[in-house]
């Protein structure tokens, strides 16, 4: 019980920095979707 309480502990303190490289990747791969639709929309209209 006491060993499993740890565990979790641990991997919730590898889940949040894991969450902050995924969301800073997920932005990145976000904001350059977002560039080349707008890019797409321009160059069809």
């Amino acid at each position: 019980f006491i060993n499993n309480t740890k565990a979790k502990e641990c991997r919730n303190k590898v889940s949040k920095y894991l969450t902050v490289e995924e969301l800073q990747r997920s932005a990145e791969i976000l904001a350059r979707v977002t560039l080349l639709s707008d890019l797409k929309q321009k160059l069809l209209h």
